[in-house]
């Protein structure tokens, strides 16, 4: 009787990690802080590779780098990056990115389809249409 309990006992172990293992693969980010990729635009399904490059980092002592590239309209195959600099504040659900300016920019920010999605504010607090999806960058 021992040896079926202990097969039984495997049996579960196994099927308890598996069942682990397959939550691990499929985990949701819901922090802020880290490196981010630009994933998907409000207006274009099928970014650019130049596009594609736009990352988000933001940093542990709450400072920030957002990166955004564009293809040049006179050259499509020139790719440049827009480097926007400047401390991060998370305020609830906004994303506060204040540059070296003093320019304050807000979004509203949630976790959704696999990565951080933010959706720009205006000047009244009110969510536009405009939004940037990034996921977490694979290092």
């Amino acid at each position: 009787m021992k040896f079926v309990e202990k097969i039984v006992l495997l049996a579960l172990v196994v099927i308890a990690n598996m069942f682990l293992t397959s939550c691990k693969d499929k985990e949701i980010e819901t922090t802020l802080g880290g490196a981010w990729q630009l994933e998907k635009l409000h207006n274009d399904d099928k970014l650019s590779d130049c596009v594609k490059k736009s990352t988000l980092n933001l940093k542990a002592d709450q400072t920030y780098v957002m990166i955004d590239y564009k293809n040049n309209t006179n050259n499509v195959n020139e790719c440049h990056g827009d480097v926007k600099e400047g401390k991060w504040e998370d305020a609830g659900t906004t994303l506060k990115l204040i540059s070296k300016d003093n320019i304050e920019t807000k979004y509203t920010y949630s976790f959704e389809e696999g990565g951080l999605k933010l959706i720009t504010q205006n000047q009244k607090g009110e969510d536009t249409s405009t939004f940037k999806l990034y996921v977490k960058k694979k290092s």
